[in-house]
Protein backbone atom coordinates (compact mmCIF):
# COMPACT_ATOMS: atom_id res chain seq x y z
CA UNK A 1 0.00 0.00 0.00
CA UNK A 2 1.13 3.17 -0.98
CA UNK A 3 -0.14 6.22 1.73
CA UNK A 4 -0.71 9.79 0.50
CA UNK A 5 -1.62 12.73 2.82
CA UNK A 6 -1.04 16.43 3.12
CA UNK A 7 -3.35 18.78 4.76
CA UNK A 8 -4.70 16.45 7.25
CA UNK A 9 -5.74 14.37 5.21
CA UNK A 10 -4.46 10.86 3.84
CA UNK A 11 -5.29 7.33 2.50
CA UNK A 12 -4.02 4.49 1.69
CA UNK A 13 -3.39 2.77 -2.19
CA UNK A 14 -3.20 -0.39 -3.85
CA UNK A 15 -0.93 -1.64 -5.92
CA UNK A 16 -2.19 -0.04 -9.46
CA UNK A 17 -3.12 2.61 -7.83
CA UNK A 18 -2.36 6.16 -8.15
CA UNK A 19 -2.90 9.35 -6.28
CA UNK A 20 -2.12 12.58 -4.16
CA UNK A 21 -3.38 15.39 -2.21
CA UNK A 22 -2.82 18.86 -3.08
CA UNK A 23 -4.17 22.18 -2.35
CA UNK A 24 -3.75 25.29 -5.32
CA UNK A 25 -3.50 28.24 -2.98
CA UNK A 26 -2.90 31.62 -5.45
CA UNK A 27 -4.03 34.92 -4.23
CA UNK A 28 -7.79 35.11 -3.92
CA UNK A 29 -8.30 31.31 -5.79
CA UNK A 30 -8.35 28.82 -3.30
CA UNK A 31 -9.35 24.96 -4.26
CA UNK A 32 -9.03 23.50 -0.59
CA UNK A 33 -7.49 20.38 0.27
CA UNK A 34 -7.99 17.75 -2.09
CA UNK A 35 -7.38 14.43 -2.17
CA UNK A 36 -7.74 12.00 -5.73
CA UNK A 37 -7.12 8.46 -6.03
CA UNK A 38 -7.39 6.34 -9.10
CA UNK A 39 -7.16 3.31 -10.92
CA UNK A 40 -5.53 5.77 -13.86
CA UNK A 41 -2.47 8.02 -13.64
CA UNK A 42 -4.27 10.68 -15.20
CA UNK A 43 -5.28 11.94 -12.16
CA UNK A 44 -1.99 12.58 -11.33
CA UNK A 45 -2.00 15.94 -13.81
CA UNK A 46 -5.89 16.65 -12.62
CA UNK A 47 -6.02 19.44 -10.56
CA UNK A 48 -9.74 19.79 -10.95
CA UNK A 49 -11.87 19.35 -7.58
CA UNK A 50 -13.25 16.52 -9.59
CA UNK A 51 -11.31 15.36 -11.94
CA UNK A 52 -12.77 16.12 -15.38
CA UNK A 53 -9.74 15.84 -17.66
CA UNK A 54 -9.11 12.43 -15.45
CA UNK A 55 -12.59 11.30 -16.00
CA UNK A 56 -12.76 11.56 -20.14
CA UNK A 57 -10.48 8.83 -20.90
CA UNK A 58 -11.64 6.62 -17.86
CA UNK A 59 -11.78 2.95 -19.01
CA UNK A 60 -14.36 0.65 -18.35
CA UNK A 61 -13.06 -1.17 -15.09
CA UNK A 62 -11.27 2.63 -13.55
CA UNK A 63 -12.24 4.14 -11.03
CA UNK A 64 -11.75 7.75 -9.53
CA UNK A 65 -11.97 8.88 -5.70
CA UNK A 66 -12.22 12.79 -4.98
CA UNK A 67 -12.28 13.99 -1.56
CA UNK A 68 -12.54 18.14 -1.69
CA UNK A 69 -12.27 19.67 2.01
CA UNK A 70 -14.46 22.28 1.67
CA UNK A 71 -14.42 25.51 3.13
CA UNK A 72 -16.14 25.09 7.01
CA UNK A 73 -18.95 27.71 6.40
CA UNK A 74 -21.80 27.56 8.64
CA UNK A 75 -24.80 27.21 6.36
CA UNK A 76 -23.02 23.85 4.68
CA UNK A 77 -21.76 22.08 7.46
CA UNK A 78 -25.43 22.02 9.41
CA UNK A 79 -26.81 21.15 5.93
CA UNK A 80 -29.41 18.49 5.69
CA UNK A 81 -27.27 15.96 3.93
CA UNK A 82 -24.15 16.15 5.56
CA UNK A 83 -23.43 12.98 6.90
CA UNK A 84 -21.66 13.35 10.60
CA UNK A 85 -18.46 11.19 11.22
CA UNK A 86 -16.35 10.45 14.59
CA UNK A 87 -12.22 11.02 13.31
CA UNK A 88 -11.82 7.23 14.13
CA UNK A 89 -14.97 6.12 12.14
CA UNK A 90 -14.15 3.79 9.01
CA UNK A 91 -15.16 6.06 5.85
CA UNK A 92 -17.30 4.07 3.58
CA UNK A 93 -19.18 4.61 0.19
CA UNK A 94 -22.09 1.97 1.05
CA UNK A 95 -24.29 5.03 2.68
CA UNK A 96 -23.34 6.81 -0.62
CA UNK A 97 -26.41 8.26 -3.39
CA UNK A 98 -26.09 7.60 -6.47
CA UNK A 99 -27.26 11.03 -7.86
CA UNK A 100 -25.69 11.77 -11.13
CA UNK A 101 -23.26 14.31 -10.92
CA UNK A 102 -23.35 16.65 -13.37
CA UNK A 103 -21.05 16.23 -16.42
CA UNK A 104 -21.28 12.38 -15.82
CA UNK A 105 -22.64 10.95 -19.35
CA UNK A 106 -25.21 7.61 -19.14
CA UNK A 107 -22.08 5.50 -20.07
CA UNK A 108 -20.41 6.39 -16.84
CA UNK A 109 -21.88 6.57 -12.93
CA UNK A 110 -21.00 7.70 -10.03
CA UNK A 111 -21.76 7.89 -5.86
CA UNK A 112 -21.35 10.63 -3.72
CA UNK A 113 -21.64 12.21 -0.30
CA UNK A 114 -21.41 14.98 2.03
CA UNK A 115 -19.15 14.05 4.92
CA UNK A 116 -18.47 16.45 8.33
CA UNK A 117 -15.66 15.44 10.64
CA UNK A 118 -15.68 17.77 13.57
CA UNK A 119 -15.82 21.16 11.74
CA UNK A 120 -14.66 19.69 8.61
CA UNK A 121 -16.44 19.43 5.89
CA UNK A 122 -15.93 16.79 3.00
CA UNK A 123 -17.65 16.39 -0.64
CA UNK A 124 -16.80 12.51 -1.35
CA UNK A 125 -17.44 11.41 -5.17
CA UNK A 126 -16.27 7.98 -6.56
CA UNK A 127 -16.88 7.87 -10.24
CA UNK A 128 -16.88 4.45 -11.97
CA UNK A 129 -15.91 4.02 -15.68
CA UNK A 130 -19.45 2.30 -16.63
CA UNK A 131 -22.69 2.56 -16.02
CA UNK A 132 -23.05 -0.38 -13.79
CA UNK A 133 -19.64 -0.79 -12.15
CA UNK A 134 -18.13 -4.37 -11.27
CA UNK A 135 -17.99 -6.09 -7.99
CA UNK A 136 -14.22 -5.93 -7.94
CA UNK A 137 -14.95 -1.92 -9.46
CA UNK A 138 -16.83 -1.45 -6.30
CA UNK A 139 -14.58 -3.49 -3.62
CA UNK A 140 -11.42 -1.78 -5.39
CA UNK A 141 -13.77 1.95 -4.35
CA UNK A 142 -14.41 0.66 -0.63
CA UNK A 143 -10.99 -0.46 0.36
CA UNK A 144 -9.31 2.83 -0.46
CA UNK A 145 -12.25 5.16 0.35
CA UNK A 146 -11.94 3.22 3.59
CA UNK A 147 -8.50 3.99 4.84
CA UNK A 148 -9.43 7.96 4.46
CA UNK A 149 -8.53 9.63 7.68
CA UNK A 150 -8.70 13.01 8.21
CA UNK A 151 -7.33 15.01 11.01
CA UNK A 152 -8.84 18.09 12.80
CA UNK A 153 -6.17 20.26 13.50
CA UNK A 154 -4.06 22.44 10.55
CA UNK A 155 -0.72 20.83 10.13
CA UNK A 156 0.93 23.80 9.62
CA UNK A 157 -1.47 27.06 10.80
CA UNK A 158 -1.08 30.14 8.23
CA UNK A 159 -2.08 30.97 4.79
CA UNK A 160 -5.66 30.72 5.12
CA UNK A 161 -5.53 27.02 5.71
CA UNK A 162 -7.84 27.33 8.73
CA UNK A 163 -11.07 28.12 6.98
CA UNK A 164 -11.26 24.36 6.02
CA UNK A 165 -10.46 22.73 9.92
CA UNK A 166 -12.82 25.98 11.62
CA UNK A 167 -16.64 27.37 11.31
CA UNK A 168 -14.89 30.87 12.75
CA UNK A 169 -12.02 30.69 11.25
CA UNK A 170 -14.33 30.17 8.05
CA UNK A 171 -16.52 33.42 8.09
CA UNK A 172 -13.85 35.67 8.74
CA UNK A 173 -11.51 34.52 5.89
CA UNK A 174 -14.40 34.31 3.15
CA UNK A 175 -15.70 38.02 4.45
CA UNK A 176 -12.20 39.65 4.08
CA UNK A 177 -11.62 37.72 0.71
CA UNK A 178 -15.20 39.05 -0.51
CA UNK A 179 -13.84 42.37 0.95
CA UNK A 180 -10.68 42.15 -1.51
CA UNK A 181 -12.58 40.57 -3.89
CA UNK A 182 -14.82 43.69 -3.88
CA UNK A 183 -12.00 46.18 -4.16
CA UNK A 184 -10.23 44.77 -7.22
CA UNK A 185 -13.98 44.68 -8.75
CA UNK A 186 -15.44 47.68 -7.96
CA UNK A 187 -13.90 50.32 -9.74
CA UNK A 188 -15.65 48.44 -12.70
CA UNK A 189 -18.84 47.58 -10.56
CA UNK A 190 -22.29 48.63 -11.67
CA UNK A 191 -24.54 51.08 -9.48
CA UNK A 192 -27.01 47.64 -9.21
CA UNK A 193 -23.75 45.75 -8.03
CA UNK A 194 -22.83 48.30 -5.88
CA UNK A 195 -25.94 48.49 -4.08
CA UNK A 196 -26.25 44.80 -3.73
CA UNK A 197 -22.68 44.89 -1.96
CA UNK A 198 -23.47 47.67 -0.04
CA UNK A 199 -26.48 45.64 1.15
CA UNK A 200 -24.58 42.56 1.81
CA UNK A 201 -21.69 44.15 3.64
CA UNK A 202 -23.08 47.11 5.30
CA UNK A 203 -19.36 47.59 6.62
CA UNK A 204 -17.48 47.58 3.94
Amino acid sequence: MTLISGFGMEASLPQGWYGEVFRIHEGLSDTGPVLHAATTPTILADTSWYGVAARETMRTEDVIVCLVNLASLPNLVTGPAVMKQRPNDVWTIADASGVPFSGVDNWHSNVRKMVSVGERLFDLIVFFGTAAPSASAMAGAETVVSTIQVSLTPPVPGDLIEQFFSVAAAVQIQQEVGRQMWARDAPFASPEETAEHAAAFPNG
